[in-house]
């Protein structure tokens, strides 16, 4: 069986809240630090054994979370979707590419048809980086 050592992982700003998306090889990278393109530091991680630790700031407590999660949580299944611990809100989505993708485009447009439902005219150029 061929294990993909290479995953996403996505979390939105709290500085300009955007998203962001990261591409991760298991294999080539043991420690890794992401910045946003307004420059915040918004993702650290750590390889250590059969777990990754994360270190994310959260857009909804506005505090840093560290998270430990198994490797395999990753690999086996095509997605995660990690929580903040203080309010339960969903604040990183990892796994395979088009699953992390899908789920970042169906969050983009339900915040479109929320914002119009409130009554806002937006014009959307909604860019992920």
């Amino acid at each position: 069986m061929f294990i993909d050592p290479k995953f996403k992982i996505a979390l939105k700003c709290k500085e300009c809240g955007k998203f962001k998306v990261f591409d991760i090889d298991l294999f080539k990278e043991k420690l890794g630090s992401f910045h946003c393109d307004c420059k915040n530091n918004i993702l650290n991680y750590g390889i250590k054994g059969a777990n990754i630790i994360l270190e994310a700031d959260c857009v909804f407590c506005n505090k840093k979370h560290r998270l430990k999660f198994k490797v395999r949580d990753i690999i086996e299944k095509p997605l995660k979707i990690i929580n903040c611990p203080f309010t339960d809100f969903e604040i990183i989505f990892a796994g395979k590419n088009n699953s992390v993708d899908d789920i970042i485009s169906k969050y983009e447009s339900d915040m479109i048809e929320l914002l119009k439902l409130l009554g806002f005219d937006i014009q959307v150029n909604l860019r992920r980086f």
